[in-house]
């Protein structure tokens, strides 16, 4: 049976740069008019860490309002989360605390799922610039682990996606020990012996091929 890639979710609003952290990745260069996501997109995706090649399914999402439940949807399946606003955007950043992540968390425990806060567009010189204290707030309390980035000059897209990779690997490794470790019983009611039950995560299992066979265009997207 083959494997499963695992599949993240970019999520953020409008216009800060999703879809340009994804180009930027596979070497399609900067767009400055770049054309609007319109439901969702999905990219495949390869990541080397240590030798090994992972093979991931990127949804990238749209932004605008009415796409947003669509969006959400989208987190359902999902491995990993990466979250973006702008550096520029006040308010991209102010909708991550305030929409998506009180959204996503309808649907998913955040605090358990593989995720990442990214602030694009860190090229621009801005004179007022989001508040530390209230991007370490959220990161302290959703347990997210925090990049920034520039897609235009390409700073920090690699590590995004590397990160995001890693933290879905530690994850998969957790629950693998811990299922080793969980001890089961026969169940008889007669003399009250309970079964031992634990559910996991849905955790994709990544398709892992040799770096001696990735091609040229491969290496550069990795």
């Amino acid at each position: 049976m083959k494997n499963k890639k695992p599949i993240i979710s970019i999520i953020g609003d409008y216009f800060v740069g999703k879809t340009a952290i994804i180009e930027s990745y596979l070497g399609y260069g900067f767009k400055i008019n770049s054309i609007t996501t319109i439901g969702i997109d999905i990219y495949p995706l390869k990541v080397k860490i240590k030798k090994k090649i992972y093979e991931l399914s990127i949804k990238d999402t749209a932004g605008q309002e009415q796409y947003h439940s669509l969006s959400l949807n989208s987190v359902r399946n999902c491995q990993g989360i990466i979250l973006v606003y702008s550096r520029n955007d006040f308010n991209s950043f102010h909708n991550i605390i305030t929409n998506w992540i009180n959204s996503i968390n309808d649907l998913i425990n955040l605090k358990k799922t593989p995720c990442i806060l990214v602030e694009n567009k860190n090229d621009l010189e801005l004179d007022e610039q989001i508040k530390e204290e209230e991007i370490n707030n959220i990161i302290n309390e959703y347990n997210l682990t925090f990049i920034r980035s520039s897609a235009k000059e390409n700073k920090n897209i690699k590590e995004i996606f590397e990160k995001i990779t890693q933290l879905i690997l530690e994850k998969k490794q957790k629950e693998e020990e811990k299922r080793k470790n969980t001890k089961y019983k026969m169940v008889d009611k007669e003399n009250d012996i309970i079964e031992v039950v634990e559910e996991y995560n849905n955790i994709g299992s990544f398709s892992i091929a040799s770096s001696k066979h990735i091609n040229e265009n491969e290496k550069n997207s990795c």
